[in-house]
């Protein structure tokens, strides 16, 4: 059995009222390899971003909301990184127990960014 660990950073799009803002999340994650097939239920991930600045910039963000859609995305983005690197295939139960996941918003993440309707930012 092997165990990877792995950093990654991605961007999520999210509307914010008249704005769509790009919020760059960074994700640590490691995972255990047997067989160079994923261990099912062997997924363990941090991410953080500005949640903060996001609440702050725009106050109309229900948090509750937020956190979950982040959740959702780091998840899905792991997903599609075992798929690619052909250690998955289908369906992949990512976590053992959904109470070992960690989550850490950290106010020192990078400022998203608005992108305005015309396409500039």
């Amino acid at each position: 059995m092997l165990w990877v660990v792995d950093k990654k950073v991605i961007k999520h799009v999210i509307e914010a009222g008249s704005a769509l803002v790009e919020v760059p999340v960074r994700i640590r994650f490691e995972f255990s390899l047997a067989e160079e097939r994923f261990v099912s239920g062997s997924m363990k991930r941090t991410f953080v971003y500005n949640r903060q600045a996001l609440i702050r910039r725009f106050p109309q963000l229900d948090s509750d909301r937020l956190d979950a859609e982040m959740r959702e995305v780091v998840d899905r983005a792991l997903c599609e990184h075992l798929k690619f690197a052909g250690y998955a295939q289908g369906d992949i139960e990512l976590y053992a127990d959904e109470s070992e996941v960690e989550e850490v918003p950290a106010a020192d993440a990078e400022p998203p960014k608005i992108i305005m309707p015309d396409g500039s930012r």
